[in-house]
Formats: structure tokens, C-alpha cells, sequence
């Protein structure tokens, strides 16, 4: 250790060895100067003691924390000698405060010398003093450098490095003067920057000076720097300039064959790759041959038996001139399919050098379905003519053999060389080879058979792989339908004895649109034999969720109550085996399409341990697909295929796929360990302000086909985080709004632009409002040429405005919008309808029996009446016990709570 060392006092310790560790010699006070600087975090230096008892600690000029004074016990840093010292603490027994430019405060430094035992004391005394006002200027280059083809970005920070603010205000705006030059223009917010016009800091810290460049070059502006006082004063002029430099990789051009079709290249493609790389002309091309194996480049194709040219590696193409790049076609290998790429150089007039890519995608063949028809116990022997027509749609080559994937067995087996359940060859494996020859020393395709399962009637699909005898692979489907045929393929959900399982409106969806090329509208269902068990519904509302038996007169619809989605099947008490429900579906054609339910009932079900998780506020949680497989795997000795979720409750929260929350889960769709859709990526977002415990059951499949049931047991705790998306005066009183302030946080709705503050308790304007309510449901800004003449082009809320205007969302009055007044309930109420209709989403039709429950419905203006009582059905609105106050002005901690509403539906 250095002969001169520093001590950090801690003054919890300290009071603590003054009150009750100090032996009572240290009493007399020795009044040495034992300290030789002192420092304070608040402090702009330290003060040097010189062998002196007194010393003054200066602060900045703009300094005013703890109402101007400054606690000298926390930050406090105090420097001795501890050649001489072997300990010193400080404390305060008339307290720590310092008021700035005040007083000077009292500090006692008790201290002991080296190899003495013995305590001391030295009384010091304390000052704090002011800075001289020093004010703010603004000088030097603020450079920007970028690449092509993006636009740079200019923002306060850039502005903020060459800005000293000292102790005077921050930076207010900026003024550019100049001219844009030939490959760019400045842009604020998406229009043009007229040169003179003041930029204003919330313009910069929001992203709104770009400046989009259309080719390579370096321009260079004038920059006048503005405070931010009420009257803004010139702190200084520098210069802002920008480097823009074209990138030595162009993006990739894509290109889309289908099966077996050849694909020109197009010249344009690669002038103007070359353009957004460089910012200059393409002068030619040189190619990178692709593997054979996917394909080859070839120059003034004609045909498969007409290629033309093979492209040279060597050879120059050129955009206009010989050999010309049009020219040049992209042939797939016979039979490929799937993804490749060919690299390419690209050279420009001033022998600049870019390279790419062009990627291709070649679909693969799009054999016809093979299909049967057989009755009920009936076998059906498969034809090799069937296989080898399905070969030549994929591949235009001949069948060599195919491998099959095996039915369910609940539907019916394969066999080899089939006479009857009693009398055949073997079983079909899915690991062999049927060929398309028929000889001794192979199995023959054309003596596979399938029987269905005795009793068994309905749609059976069969996957296989196809081979031709070049060994190219191709997959198809064999439908074989048994018994009464019907116009869809039947919906299959697994569950265990005695354990109810949930419909998903997707899998209606599905075979709807399979089976009629239409949208669903609605499905009636024939209620099944009370053997099987019974059809349930429950409401997704939490006011009237119960548990009814499903009518089969009663339709269920897609988007709108009753749902698809609300119903379940029970089976009957011990029941085990197939049950099959009838049901009728009608599409937006106004036609009819006829499907069955099948429902697998397995006994002897096995139960996986809980899954725990815990999540605060609306973090949320996403699954892991290992503590699935791990549960799977313990369970069944197998690792894990899929699972079904069942949904929880509505006040609880909600299960989405995917991490940007756009889509919710369907109860009853299987969710893979390796296959999309994906477990990994299902997330539980609670409902805002839930607390409490969350169960989830789920039904599991092992990969080899055993199934078992499971929950998921989510803990939700209260967030401990008092600044919701960084905001610092959402706490106390508004901590009811922090939920869904982090969340509009989440999904950039709502920014920080630097101060921490969200204001929650001020009214929320109709311009601010509008401006939240379009970044929520990602409108695209309007024509600027058809606003409101009281939106200016600079506010901030300008685009999102003319939005509104071009939906029918917002209306205004005699042309104007009067976007600085404070918005009602009422006319809140009024601009969310008109937002979700204009984005499609559902609303549900209110009526005046919504408005019943509040004394003060009488307020609401005619204009509102529909609006309110729509989004009081729905939740989003709500009272304060029975007051409505439909014309009272809206809060911006109230306005996004109905915004996360909004988002959550």
C-alpha cells in the first residue's frame, strides 16, 4: 500500500464505534490535522487540507438536490496518512446536512496513530459553495458516417456531443442552413427539412432527422445551436457533416422456380443491387458456378433439350451489350428441389467491386393425393400405377420403391402379402423398402395392403417417401376413406379416461378451408351417445363463464359468442375408445361441409409431475421444451413429441406463440419439441394486476405415442419494479397504471425520451392520444397533403393524425382537429371503435342494458352511446363503482391502461 492511503467513512459504522466501541480515553480530543483531502460525490473537486481543520467543497451551479443542500454522511471521501494513521473515521453529531452556500457544518474525524491502540478526535468544519455560472455553448463538426442502402440516423446525442451545456440549460434545437446535395436529402420526420426551419430536441430524440441517401458522397451543413429557455438564445454554430459509403455487399436477389422450371435472370435486379451498394452504374458481372448438383447457369436458354451456352466463370455479363446478363438462365438439376444460391461479382464504372447473391428456391413436385375408397372391415391393396404417376408429377422420373409412416392403430394396419387378420406375410415396417418391381428378392409395392380396424369408419392419410431409381426423393399422402365419406378430413383430439378436452376453432378452420376453399362461419354439432360422454361449452367472458351442455340446433361461430373455441368433449365415466361426433359446418359462400370428431379415449393414464414457473407482473414466462421432455421422459422412459395445452382462465391471463404476443394459442393444437409450431416459443402473459397462482393442465405425447397428462403451476408475483419502462413517478398512487405502462414500453408504444417522467397524472391530449392509439395498432402515416389545417407538419403526432383521419378514425370539425385539448371518456371511447374496426378486430355490439349498471348513464352524448356501451361489453372501459363520468377528461395512467387492454384482447 502506498504510504498516503484512503479511507471511505461509512457513517452506519460510524455512529456505531462513536456510541459504543470508543474506550472513554477518546474523549480528549488530540485536534491533530490528521486528514489531507476530502472529497464528496456531489462535489465538482476535492478539497486539500493542507495540514488545516476546514475546508470547502464547491458544487456545480445548477445543483439542487435535498432543496439545495448537500448530506455530507452519504459520499463522503476522506484521505490520511497511514504511515502515521492506522484508522480515521468521520461522523456528524450535529448532523450531516450542508446547506449549499450556507453555515459551515461540523465533522468529527476520530482517529488512531499508529501502533497505539488509543483513540483521538479532530473537530473539522465543513462548507459548500456554489459554482460560478458558466454558459452553455456549442462548437466543433458533428460527423455522421453511413452505408448504403440505409438511411442515417441524426439524433440529439450526435447534437449533444459538441454541445456543453456547463451549468446553464440543455440544448433546445438546432438550425440547419445549406443545400442537399445530388445523392441525398436531409429528411424530418419523413419529409423534406426546409433548410432555416428550427428543429426542436424532441424531433431529435425521437428519430426524426434522417437523411437518406440515393448514392455515395460526403455533404456538409451549417448547425446554429439554440438553449432551452422559454426564449431561445444562439449558444454557438459548428458544422454537421455526412459521409455516406457505398457497402462491399449488395442484398441478396431472390428468385422462385417451380418444380423443374428454368429462371432468367434479370439485369435490373443487378443494377440497381449495385445501385443501393455503391451509389454507382453496374458495368458487369462475373459468376460463381453453382454445384452441379442443384443445378447450372446457362446463357440463352431455350429448352430442357435446347440449353444454349454454359456460363463461363471468366465471362463478363454486362446490364446492356453482349453477352448480356438477361440472357443468362438459372436450370435446376432433373429432379432438385429445395433451396441454393449462386454468388456473383459486380464490378462499376470506376472499377468499384461488390459481391451477392442470388438466392433460389425450387418447389418441389406436388404429387396428386392417392386416393381409396373401401367399406367398413374391408381391405384395400395398394396399385403401383397410382405410385409411379405420383413420381413422375414430382420428380418427372420413374418410381424405384417408397417407404411408408404407419396409421394410427386405432384406424387400421398395414400388411404385406395380405389375406385375412389371421393369415398374412408380415406387418408393414416403416423402416423398409417396398419395391416397384415384383420379384424374389425384393418386397413388392404391389402386395401392400391396409385393413381398417374392425368398426372402424372414417378418413384415413397415410404419409410415405417416394424414390426413383436415381435415388431422388420425393414425400406424398395416400387419403383412404372407410365407411360414410365425409366432404372434410376428420379432426382427431387425444385425452384419458374420465379427463375433458378442449375443441380448438383452428382445426375448423382448417378442414373448412380443405374442404370448401371458403372461411368458416359457424359449425352445429350432433350431440354424441351418452356412452361416449357429453359436449360442453363454457364462456370465455369472466362475468358469465359457466359450464352448459351443447345444444345441437345451437350454432357456434368463429369470431363472436357462442365460440368454436368454447367447447369441450367429457368422456363418459370409465369410458374407453373412439368417440365420433358428426358436425356441419357453413362457410362464408353460404355453403355446407360435412366432418367428423374423433375423439381418442386411452385408459390408464399417467400423470407427469408439476412444472413450476414464476414471473412478476407482465414479464410473462416462456416454456421450456426441456422441463417437457424431462417430464416426458420420466413418465413414459421416451423423450417428447407434442403436447395440448388447456387454456386458463381469461382473469388469469393468456398463452401466445411466439414472443412478439400477436397470436394466441388454440386450445387442443399440438405444440412439437422439433417441429414447428414450436413448445419453446409458447409464452404465459398474465392478466394485468393478477397476483396468484396460475394452473394449466396439458395433455403430453411421447415420441412413441404414448400419451399422459400434466400441469404447469405459474406463481405470479406483484413487479417489484418501481420504474415501469424507466419511468420514475409511476409509483405510489398510479402503481394500478404500471402494469401496462411497462407493457406499451414493451411494445414501443410509449418511449422515454430521457427525463424518466410519464406524467401520469396529467390529461392526456386528443393529438398524444391519437398518436399512442396508432403506434398500438400499427397504422401506416397518411397523406400528408389531406390533414387537419391545426396538425403541423412538425408535431410530433402529425403522421399518426392524418392516419386516423384516412381510416375514418379521426373526424374532426370544420377541418380542424384541435389536437392540444384534453380528451373525454366518451370521445375515447368513440376513436378506439372506429381504430379496431378500421384494423378488422371484432367488436362486439353493446347495448343501452350495458349502460344500466352506472347512475350517471344520462351524461353519455348520443354520439357515444353505442361506442361506450361496445367497450364496456368488452371490458376495455370501466367505471368507478357506479359513476361512468363519460364527459370526463382522460388521464395519460388511464389512457394506457385501456390501450394494454386493447392490446391484450
Amino acid at each position: 500500500m502506498n504510504a498516503l492511503g484512503k479511507r471511505i467513512g461509512s457513517f452506519i459504522l460510524a455512529a456505531f464505534f462513536s456510541a459504543a466501541l470508543l474506550p472513554a480515553h477518546a474523549a480528549a480530543a488530540d485536534n491533530e490535522a490528521v486528514l489531507t483531502k476530502l472529497n464528496h460525490r456531489d462535489a465538482l473537486s476535492s478539497a486539500d487540507l493542507a495540514g488545516g481543520t476546514s475546508a470547502v467543497l464547491t458544487v456545480p451551479y445548477a445543483y439542487s438536490k435535498n432543496e439545495n443542500k448537500v448530506d455530507l454522511s452519504d459520499g463522503l471521501d476522506i484521505s490520511y496518512d497511514t504511515t502515521v494513521y492506522s484508522s480515521a473515521v468521520a461522523s456528524f453529531a450535529s448532523g450531516s446536512m450542508a446547506s449549499v452556500g450556507g453555515d459551515p457544518v461540523g465533522m468529527t474525524v476520530t482517529y488512531q496513530r499508529a501502533g497505539d491502540e488509543a483513540f483521538y478526535k479532530t473537530l473539522y468544519t465543513i462548507r459548500v459553495l456554489r459554482a460560478a455560472y458558466t454558459a452553455p455553448s456549442f462548437s466543433g463538426t458533428v460527423e455522421i458516417n453511413s452505408k448504403l442502402p440505409g438511411s442515417a440516423a441524426i439524433g440529439y446525442g450526435d447534437f449533444g456531443k459538441a454541445y456543453r451545456a456547463n451549468d446553464g440549460t440543455a440544448l433546445g434545437s438546432v438550425v440547419l442552413r445549406g443545400s442537399n446535395p445530388s445523392f441525398g436529402a436531409l429528411l424530418l420526420s419523413g419529409s423534406e427539412y426546409q433548410f432555416g426551419s428550427q428543429i426542436p430536441a424532441s424531433s431529435l430524440s425521437g428519430g426524426g432527422l434522417t437523411f437518406k441517401p440515393t448514392g455515395t458522397g460526403t455533404v456538409s451543413y451549417l448547425v446554429d445551436a439554440y438553449d432551452s429557455q422559454a426564449t431561445p438564445a444562439l449558444v454557438g454554430s459548428g458544422t454537421l457533416t455526412i459521409n455516406v459509403k457505398g457497402s462491399d455487399k449488395a442484398s441478396d436477389i431472390g428468385m422462385s422456380l417451380g418444380h423443374g422450371q428454368a429462371g432468367a435472370l434479370r439485369a435490373s435486379d443487378f443494377s440497381a443491387a449495385c445501385m443501393n451498394a455503391t451509389g454507382e452504374a453496374l458495368s458487369y458481372v462475373t459468376f460463381k458456378l453453382p454445384d452441379s448438383k442443384t443445378g447450372g447457369l446457362y446463357s440463352n436458354y431455350a429448352s430442357s433439350s435446347s440449353k444454349g451456352t454454359a456460363v463461363s466463370a471468366s465471362t463478363k455479363y454486362y446490364p446492356s451489350g453482349e453477352p448480356g446478363l438477361s440472357s443468362v438462365f438459372f436450370v435446376p438439376a432433373t429432379g432438385y428441389a429445395g433451396a441454393t444460391s449462386v454468388s456473383y461479382t459486380g464490378y462499376t464504372a470506376s472499377n468499384a467491386s461488390f459481391s451477392g447473391t442470388v438466392q433460389i428456391s425450387i418447389e418441389s413436385g406436388s404429387p396428386d393425393t392417392i386416393e381409396y375408397k373401401t367399406k367398413e372391415d374391408t381391405k384395400v391393396t395398394f396399385s403401383v400405377s397410382d405410385f409411379s404417376k405420383a413420381c413422375r408429377d414430382a420428380t418427372s422420373q420413374d418410381i424405384g420403391c417408397v417407404k411408408f409412416s404407419l396409421p394410427s392403430s386405432s384406424s387400421g394396419q398395414l400388411y404385406y402379402n395380405f389375406t385375412s387378420v389371421s393369415n398374412y406375410e408380415s406387418k408393414v415396417s416403416s423402416s423398409r423398402k417396398y419395391y416397384s418391381k415384383n420379384d424374389s428378392d425384393t418386397q413388392s409395392l404391389s402386395k401392400v395392403t391396409f385393413m381398417p380396424e374392425s368398426g372402424y369408419s372414417g378418413t384415413v392419410k397415410i404419409s410415405y417417401t417416394g424414390y426413383t431409381s436415381d435415388n431422388v426423393s420425393f414425400s406424398g399422402t395416400i387419403k383412404i376413406t372407410v365407411g360414410e365419406e365425409c366432404d372434410a378430413d376428420d379432426i382427431e383430439y387425444e385425452t384419458f379416461k374420465d379427463t375433458e378436452v378442449a375443441f380448438s376453432d383452428k382445426d375448423f378452420k382448417d378442414a373448412c378451408e380443405d374442404a370448401t376453399r371458403h372461411d368458416l362461419i359457424y359449425v352445429t354439432l350432433t350431440t354424441p351417445s351418452s356412452t361416449y360422454g357429453v359436449l360442453n361449452y363454457i364462456s370465455s367472458s369472466a362475468k358469465d363463464a359457466k359450464k352448459t351442455s351443447v345444444s345441437g340446433s345451437t350454432k357456434y361461430y368463429v369470431d363472436k359468442a357462442p365460440t368454436i373455441q368454447g367447447i369441450s368433449f367429457l368422456p363418459a365415466t370409465d369410458y374407453i375408445g373412439t368417440a365420433t361426433i358428426k358436425y356441419t359446418g357453413y362457410n362464408d359462400d353460404g355453403k355446407t361441409f360435412t366432418g367428423r370428431i374423433k375423439v381418442k379415449v386411452e385408459g390408464g393414464s399417467k400423470e407427469a409431475d408439476t412444472i413450476h414457473y414464476r414471473c412478476e407482473g407482465k414479464d410473462g414466462v416462456t416454456f421450456s421444451e426441456s422441463d417437457f421432455n424431462r417430464e416426458c421422459d420420466d413418465t413414459t422412459d421416451r423423450s417428447l413429441d407434442y403436447v395440448r395445452f388447456m387454456l386458463p382462465a381469461s382473469t388469469e391471463g393468456t398463452l401466445y406463440y411466439g414472443y412478439d404476443r400477436d397470436t394466441k394459442i388454440s386450445a387442443g393444437e399440438k405444440y412439437y419439441r422439433n417441429s414447428s409450431p414450436r413448445l419453446e416459443k409458447v409464452t404465459f402473459i398474465p392478466q394485468s394486476g393478477y397476483t396468484g397462482t396460475v394452473t394449466i393442465s396439458y395433455i403430453g405425447c411421447s415420441s412413441g405415442g404414448e400419451v399422459y397428462t400434466g400441469k404447469i403451476s405459474i406463481s405470479v408475483k406483484k413487479a417489484e419494479n418501481l420504474t415501469p419502462g424507466g419511468f420514475t413517478d409511476v409509483a405510489g398512487q398510479f402503481s394500478w397504471a404500471a402494469d401496462a405502462i411497462e407493457y406499451l414500453s414493451e411494445c414501443d408504444v410509449i418511449t422515454n425520451t430521457g427525463d424518466g417522467l410519464f406524467k401520469p397524472g396529467e390529461y392526456a391530449t386528443r393529438g398524444e392520444f391519437v398518436l399512442m392509439l396508432c403506434r398500438s395498432l400499427k397504422f401506416a402515416p397518411g397523406s400528408p397533403s389531406d390533414g387537419f389545417s391545426d396538425v403541423p407538419q412538425s408535431s410530433f403526432y402529425f403522421d399518426a393524425v392524418n392516419a386516423a383521419k384516412s381510416l375514418g378514425v379521426a373526424k374532426g370539425s370544420g377541418g380542424r382537429f384541435y389536437p392540444a385539448n384534453h380528451i373525454s371518456r366518451q370521445d375515447v371511447a368513440v376513436f378506439i371503435v372506429r381504430a379496431l374496426s378500421a384494423s378488422g378486430i371484432s367488436v362486439k355490439d353493446g347495448s343501452a342494458s350495458d349502460l344500466d349498471a352506472y347512475n350517471d348513464k344520462g351524461n353519455v352524448s348520443d354520439y357515444a352511446k353505442t361506442a361506450l356501451s361496445s367497450l364496456i361489453k368488452m371490458e376495455i372501459i370501466q367505471g368507478n363503482g357506479a359513476i361512468l363520468n363519460p364527459a370526463g377528461m382522460v388521464t395519460r395512467a388511464e389512457m394506457a391502461v385501456m390501450l394494454e387492454r386493447i392490446l391484450t384482447l
